[in-house]
């Protein structure tokens, strides 16, 4: 970023002694890994029946040597926020779904008895807000707004 590229060059490392550009500044095979931190340890995915992020996935993965991360992915819509840790077996994440948007939230069969968003039990989250997951036990919708979701692991 120091040289002003916006993408991964295909020659890295070497922008001091380069004497005119001789190679692509955009190769693929350097960009690759980025998506992983987004995706991967951000979770945050636009989904393919709504592209475009108008709906995305958020399923971050935690990794045992990685124990926060802070991801921001601009949008048409606006930014969505994502910032998770991992703290004496808590997990914590503070997401924001940007205006006229929905997360869906991946869940697993656990998560339903532990997770709580904004404070309240996932269960109770789901009755408060019917349109939610239209009895779907994977995921659940989450509308525009700020959420704070806490879990034990």
């Amino acid at each position: 970023m120091n040289y002003g590229f916006t993408t991964w060059p295909e020659r890295q490392f070497y922008w001091d002694d380069m004497t005119e550009l001789t190679r692509s500044l955009n190769h693929p095979m350097h960009s690759g890994f980025s998506a992983y931190f987004y995706e991967s340890l951000g979770g945050i995915k636009s989904s393919y029946d709504k592209p475009g992020y108008k709906e995305f996935i958020v399923n971050p993965i935690p990794q045992n040597e990685v124990n926060n991360t802070d991801v921001c992915v601009n949008t048409p819509y606006g930014n969505i926020n994502n910032c998770w840790k991992v703290k004496d077996g808590k997990f914590t994440m503070n997401l924001s779904v940007p205006f006229n948007t929905k997360a869906r939230l991946f869940i697993t069969e656990g998560e339903f008895e532990s997770m709580k968003i904004n404070g309240v039990c996932v269960r109770t989250f789901i009755k408060n807000h019917p349109f939610n997951n239209g009895g779907n036990n994977e995921f659940i919708f989450l509308g525009s707004g700020k959420y704070y979701i806490e879990k034990l692991i």
